[in-house]
């Protein structure tokens, strides 16, 4: 009797152990594809300003406000031929929005600003869909709205 209480108890340990080994298995291949370029959402706006630069080009790409070549209105950076970041600019050279990208989509925060260069909203991205806590300020600083994203959905809103 006392063997039989022995080899279940391992029988159950074995099974306990391999039943969270596999979930953590399938988790980690989930969290693997869901962290590949192939889920992308892919952007318009990328593929045509990666046909602004030549392929494998790395550096900036600057377009400025008129003939006014001390006034950016926007800036596009590179690494091999794909856009990684672009900066829109006010006419008064504040920053207006930022954003990053992976693989040809919104990837990170984007920020947007108000005219003065006040921080307006944070918004997380990940390949190209609305992902994780953004936040919405007053032009004091102050923080005004909290929203929870998940794949664009929205999870939970707090208004302050």
């Amino acid at each position: 009797m006392k063997f039989r209480l022995n080899y279940l108890f391992t029988l159950a340990a074995i099974l306990f152990l391999c039943s969270c080994d596999s979930s953590n298995q399938k988790a980690g291949t989930e969290e693997k594809f869901f962290d590949s370029c192939s889920v992308a959402v892919k952007d318009e706006n990328t593929k045509l300003a990666e046909q602004m630069v030549s392929p494998g080009y790395t550096g900036e790409l600057n377009n400025y406000w008129g003939d006014d070549t001390t006034k950016l209105d926007f800036k596009h950076v590179f690494d091999m031929g794909r856009i990684v970041k672009s900066i829109f600019y006010y006419e008064n050279g504040n920053v207006q929005e930022e954003y990053t990208y992976k693989c040809g989509s919104l990837h990170g925060v984007r920020k947007r600003y108000y005219k003065d260069g006040a921080l307006f909203q944070k918004i997380p991205y990940r390949y190209g869909r609305m992902e994780g806590v953004g936040e919405e300020f007053s032009e004091k600083g102050v923080l005004r709205i909290r929203i929870v994203f998940k794949a664009d959905s929205i999870i939970s809103k707090q208004e302050f």
